[in-house]
């Protein structure tokens, strides 16, 4: 199994969410519970 470079490459801290990236162009929603621990999601990461 090949694997997936992706990307955060918008995330709105406020809110609560963001949208991740793979190299394939493809993009996808997530939202904050779906993070696990004390993390917060950092654009670019």
């Amino acid at each position: 199994m090949a694997e997936i470079t992706k990307i955060i490459d918008h995330w709105n801290d406020q809110k609560g969410f963001g949208f991740i990236s793979t190299a394939e162009g493809e993009k996808y929603f997530f939202h904050i519970p779906v993070v696990r621990g004390a993390f917060r999601p950092q654009q670019g990461e």
